[in-house]
């Protein structure tokens, strides 16, 4: 590959464009026959990193709606946005992002009286703060934002009342009909009993029977529907076919 001797228009204009259709620099750099290294240099040079106006970058609405880039990702998969990529980063239309700007929940400036933090859920639910959180998402527990001295990001404030209904049942005497523990789901699925219980650690519905004995047991639809949502294409192939199976063993 050679680099050549200038950066034309019509080649920062090609680049742009490869840039668009969401290639990396390292794959825009073979389209254009250049080393990855002088097309870095040219981009910075030329500004080239810099998206069209018609695009925003996950990392600039995260900023601008005060949560975080994950937290961007997961709204724009519950609104249905497909988003585009520029240099390798996740990004929606202009447009898109005045929609999502429009309808951001208002921020407060102190925190409500008796309201909970997704650490303090934790706690109320003997539970593991990403698994609270999980569950709180899972159950669309509603909350206010409020913000936090020192922090970038507003921090979300959730009512008791709210928390204590989707609360995880954790106590069973009998083992509940139609449940599944973590070897009998994994032979269904296909998958070992440790890639059960890491889904499980991963908000997948359960049961947990608290003390000595500590149990997780399942249930096969609220499964299915869990990895049908995954975020991984292929846990949502793995819901889809399980799914599918389900059906034609009831017909």
């Amino acid at each position: 590959m050679g680099t050549p001797t200038c950066w034309t228009p019509h080649r920062r204009g090609y680049a742009q464009k490869l840039f668009r259709q969401g290639l990396t620099i390292a794959e825009a750099a073979q389209k254009l026959r250049v080393t990855r290294s002088a097309l870095g240099l040219a981009v910075t040079r030329y500004q080239m990193n810099v998206p069209p106006r018609d695009l925003v970058t996950f990392t600039d609405l995260a900023v601008t709606l005060g949560i975080s880039v994950t937290e961007v990702h997961r709204l724009t998969a519950r609104r249905g946005i497909t988003p585009g990529r520029w240099l390798g980063n996740s990004t929606v239309t202009a447009k898109e992002a005045a929609a999502l700007q429009a309808e951001r929940e208002p921020v407060l400036d102190s925190w409500p009286p008796n309201y909970l933090t997704a650490e303090q859920v934790a706690q109320r639910w003997d539970l593991t703060v990403s698994r609270a959180q999980a569950r709180l998402r899972e159950h669309e527990v509603p909350y206010v934002l409020v913000r936090v001295v020192g922090k970038p990001s507003p921090k979300r404030a959730y009512h008791p009342r709210d928390v204590d209904g989707a609360r995880p049942p954790t106590h069973f005497s009998q083992r509940p009909a139609g449940t599944l523990d973590a070897e009998e789901l994994a032979v269904i699925l296909s998958r070992s009993a440790a890639m059960v219980r890491l889904w499980a650690q991963q908000g997948m519905p359960h049961l947990e029977q608290r003390g000595p004995k500590r149990e997780r047991l399942f249930r096969l639809p609220e499964v299915v529907t869990w990895l049908q949502q995954h975020r991984d294409s292929r846990t949502r192939r793995l819901g889809a076919y399980i799914a599918a199976q389900q059906q034609r063993e009831a017909a």
